[in-house]
């Protein structure tokens, strides 16, 4: 059975071989500089991280989110919890609500 068939079928495992060994030296030869490009790239991104982010997250981003926890989370959850509070004494008399113990206690 070794005589019968076609060309092609006794060429295909050689020229498959060949070719896969052009593609990975073609691509070992080309990995080369991008990984030398990439490497640039990365320092280049260093640089700039660490001159502009970090100055602008310590000078702008810090302050901002401060301003923000103390100019409106503080405030909205400070009256949130005031009326919850007071919806909850103005409730009382009417309906039982269960109160549950605190996870800390004040000292008074």
């Amino acid at each position: 059975f070794d005589d019968e068939g076609l060309l092609v079928d006794k060429a295909i495992p050689s020229l498959t071989f060949c070719c896969s060994k052009v593609s990975a030296e073609v691509l070992g030869v080309l990995k080369i500089p991008l990984v030398i490009l990439f490497v640039f790239l990365g320092q280049i991104l260093k640089v700039l991280i660490s001159s502009i982010l970090r100055p602008f997250s310590d000078y702008i981003f810090k302050p901002l989110l401060v301003s923000l926890h103390n100019l409106i989370l503080s405030p909205l959850f400070s009256l949130l919890y005031n009326i919850s509070s007071m919806v909850a004494t103005t409730l009382s008399p009417c309906c039982s609500i269960h109160k549950f113990a605190p996870l800390w206690n004040y000292v008074q």
